[in-house]
């Protein structure tokens, strides 16, 4: 009965471990590190193999850059902390438009909107004003 259970178990986590996502580190800046034990941080280091649970801390002006098992690439940027899971988004499927849509607002004729900036107002604010030379 004791090998049955402990059979069960084994496979369990075996299981487990084949569908994790897996991710290799190809590329650090700075300080990154990870819990290996709770409340052990120990330092990543480039081909490192993390799965999507490893809890990660990306410190001030760090980068970590790493690719998944499927070949996605990843990127998290400094002053993050979390497991890889919660970190990475993907944007699969999202597509950024170069060209911008024309509005159907009837009577409207404008095709974009200025601005304002803070030098702009500068200068219409200058141009208000009547300067002694």
């Amino acid at each position: 009965m004791k090998k049955i259970i402990g059979i069960i178990l084994m496979a369990g986590l075996f299981c487990t471990s084949i569908f994790a996502q897996g991710f290799t580190v190809t590329k650090l800046t700075g300080k990154v590190t990870y819990e290996s034990a709770p409340g052990v941080w120990t330092k990543l280091k480039n081909g490192d193999k993390i799965t999507e649970k490893t809890v990660i801390d990306v410190g001030l002006h760090s980068q970590i850059d790493f690719t998944g098992d499927d070949g996605t690439a990843y990127t998290v940027k400094a002053m993050k902390k979390g497991t890889i899971e919660s970190l990475i988004t993907k944007t699969a499927g999202l597509k950024k438009s170069s060209t911008s849509a024309s509005s159907t607002v009837k009577g409207d004729t404008s095709s974009s909107k200025t601005i304002s900036t803070a030098s702009s107002r500068a200068s219409e604010a200058k141009d208000d004003i009547d300067w002694a030379e």
